[in-house]
């Protein structure tokens, strides 16, 4: 179930202050010569605030557990970031 009031407003602005990270760790690694071992934290932390945006937009548009396994899973396999 989609919330309203003031838990869709929670729920927007946390999903959109992951956005904005990963966006801009994304935007730094692209804009910086960094070497191999310097792009690894970069990496985990658009990775990391991928994921955890994730979740909140699972939830609010009621996708069940499995289904996240599985969407989760096959990006994994496929290399790209959940």
């Amino acid at each position: 179930m989609i919330p309203s009031g003031g838990a869709a407003a929670l729920w927007h602005d946390r999903i959109a202050a992951l956005v904005e990270r990963s966006r801009e760790l994304d935007s730094h690694k692209h804009s910086s010569r960094l070497s191999a071992s310097e792009l690894g934290p970069f990496e985990r932390g658009i990775g990391g605030a991928d994921q955890e945006s994730g979740e909140p937009v699972y939830e609010v548009y009621g996708i069940p557990e499995e289904a996240w396994k599985t969407v989760e899973g096959s990006q994994l396999e496929e290399g790209v970031h959940a």
